[in-house]
């Protein structure tokens, strides 16, 4: 698992290196969610760092409906 500080840094490595990074995948160990503060925060580091990025977050489902309606209810 990285801190949202090393996601950062991490994508900006990787996008140095690949000329058209677009997607940032967030998965496990486990459910993203289940740990949604650091996935939040490794969010809003990566947007600060490129505004055009896609995120994929994947997640089996279990706490989705607390944080599926979006930024207003976090």
């Amino acid at each position: 698992m990285l801190t949202p500080e090393a996601a950062r840094d991490k994508f900006l490595l990787m996008r140095d290196k690949i000329e058209h990074l677009s997607v940032v995948g967030i998965a496990g160990p486990g459910d993203a969610l289940a740990n949604w503060e650091n996935v939040r925060r490794s969010i809003e580091l990566i947007k600060e760092a490129d505004q055009e990025v896609i995120f994929c977050l994947s997640t089996n489902g279990l706490m989705l409906t607390k944080y599926a309606h979006g930024p207003e209810t976090w």
